[in-house]
């Protein structure tokens, strides 16, 4: 991603959206964990449209990891 940007500036940008992106994905995820459904941890799936229900099962290790692996870059 970033190592193929063009210029320094495009990088900056990059990394920028990058960043902002993973901060969306932690805050709307730590108010799913702790919020809503099961506690601790988030369901396999999501509707698509607001108010964006789980589904599938209510805990799933690999929706979890997945979260970690984005706000972590595991």
């Amino acid at each position: 991603m970033v190592k193929y940007a063009k210029d320094k500036q495009e990088k900056t940008e990059l990394r920028n959206k990058i960043k902002e992106f993973k901060e969306n994905v932690k805050e709307t995820f730590e108010k799913e964990m702790f919020e809503r459904g099961t506690v601790g941890t988030i369901s396999e799936i999501y509707d698509s449209k607001k108010p964006n229900l789980p589904k599938g099962t209510m805990a799933q290790a690999w929706s979890v990891a997945e979260i970690f692996r984005i706000i972590y870059d595991f």
